[in-house]
């Protein structure tokens, strides 16, 4: 009786034990790379942002945008399905001088950033993409046009 009693305390407690083994996250992602250019050139200093749409699982993800450039893999990537798309592009814009600071310090605070893409690629985006699971790196390229 003793031995019933033991042998089912035992798969109870190998049941627990494995149920706690595998991925543990609670969706998959891809790392997900490529470039972006705005009216055929490269964004040199920007952010882009993947949304999850209905039906897909995870948080917003996303990365800096340099040298026309990005690689968003912070937490294995993009989530695997569709998404919205936004991204942001920053320019220097205007000459801020402090006259109490040396001019070769001075020059690291010359302007101000501005964001200049038009709305349908970040605040109204019309951008979307699909993360696929079959690849562990996914490339997406974005030559966005107004």
């Amino acid at each position: 009786m003793h031995s019933i009693r033991l042998s089912g305390l035992l798969v109870v407690c190998v049941s627990i034990l494995l149920s706690g083994c595998g991925d543990t996250r609670p969706f998959q992602a891809t790392i997900v790379h490529g470039s972006v250019s705005f009216q055929g050139t490269p964004i040199q200093n920007g952010e882009i942002r993947f949304y999850p749409k209905d039906g897909t699982k995870g948080p917003v993800s996303g990365g800096p945008i340099k040298d026309g450039r990005f690689e968003v893999k912070t937490k294995g990537g993009v989530p695997v399905g569709n998404h919205s798309v936004k991204i942001q592009a920053f320019q220097t814009t205007t000459a801020k001088q402090n006259e109490d600071l040396p001019p070769e310090v001075a020059a690291d605070f010359s302007g101000d950033l501005q964001q200049f893409l038009p709305q349908k690629f970040n605040t109204n985006t019309e951008l979307t993409a699909e993360v696929f699971s079959s690849e562990k790196r996914q490339q997406l390229d974005f030559d966005l046009q107004d």
